[in-house]
């Protein structure tokens, strides 16, 4: 049930929904979490909204991802008083939350989170953030960046180390470079994808309405015609315009036939492009790994 992006300022009408597996509110101005009795709800999302505390979610214990970034929250302690065995993915991004180890003790409590993005808080700011988040040994991934196996291990390592205070400071400078680095990317990726959507739709206006213009003139001088015989006048369609017109046709069918066709190749193309894309970072990640883990 998508209901995002109106002005919802209340939580209501939903106790009919038993079955409900997903909910969106996000972009709405609703205060207080309430009215939540969905027993089957596994995706609920309440971003940009003007929620100051997370609360009444225990009549939802099948929830695996909650969304509640952009909003209000300062803290988020309810979360490790109530149980949500299922939640998998926690994003509370860019709000207000500022005590870290509270954050991260209740992150602890919560024994099936894998995924959890507190990106834009001022607790980023504190030197320890991603290891104490890190502390919780079944999160897979932190404000988008994989924890792998060998990056844990460098953690554990790092924090018995003398100057354990400039390591952290410098990892989490680079980390927060990588994050932003991807965050251009993916703007600059999206803005070439709605300019590509436009100029797509504008070649399909005009291509639409010269086809129609086409036709249409095809029709009233084929319409023209009958009225004139009707009328009694000697007119009669020529075989060199209908000739004209059926190839008109095929040569249509041929360019749609190879339109058709490049956009085949090009899908694949790309398809290729991204596999081996993904390849190369894996492989550089593991060359990459495989050196620390050398040199550690």
């Amino acid at each position: 049930l998508i209901l995002c992006n109106n002005q919802i300022t209340e939580i209501s009408g939903l106790g009919s929904l038993a079955n409900l597996r997903v909910l969106d509110l996000s972009a709405n101005k609703i205060k207080k979490i309430i009215n939540l009795d969905l027993p089957n709800l596994e995706v609920l999302k309440l971003y940009c909204n003007q929620i100051t505390v997370i609360e009444n979610l225990e009549r939802v214990p099948s929830i695996s991802v909650l969304e509640i970034n952009k909003t209000e929250l300062k803290e988020i302690n309810y979360l490790g008083t109530v149980i949500l065995s299922n939640l998998k993915a926690l994003n509370i991004s860019y709000n207000q939350i500022d005590n870290l180890d509270a954050t991260s003790n209740t992150i602890i409590c919560i024994k099936s989170l894998e995924i959890v993005d507190a990106y834009g808080n001022p607790i980023e700011k504190d030197f320890r953030y991603r290891f104490k988040l890190a502390e919780n040994s079944r999160i897979a991934e932190i404000d988008g960046v994989t924890i792998t196996e060998v990056m844990r291990k460098d953690l554990d390592e790092m924090r018995h180390q003398s100057d354990i205070d400039g390591l952290i400071k410098q990892t989490n400078e680079q980390y927060a470079k990588r994050i932003e680095t991807e965050k251009v990317r993916k703007e600059l990726a999206l803005k070439y994808m709605q300019q590509h959507e436009v100029d797509v739709k504008k070649k399909f206006v005009k291509y639409r309405e010269n086809m129609n213009k086409e036709l249409t003139e095809f029709v009233n001088y084929v319409n023209h015609v009958r009225r004139q015989k009707e009328k009694g006048e000697e007119i009669e369609i020529s075989e060199e315009f209908l000739q004209q017109w059926k190839n008109k046709l095929q040569a249509y069918e041929i360019e749609r036939k190879a339109e058709e066709e490049k956009a085949k190749r090009d899908i694949e193309d790309k398809y290729n492009s991204l596999i081996l894309t993904k390849l190369i970072n894996t492989c550089l990640l593991y060359t990459s790994d495989a050196a620390d883990e050398q040199r550690g």
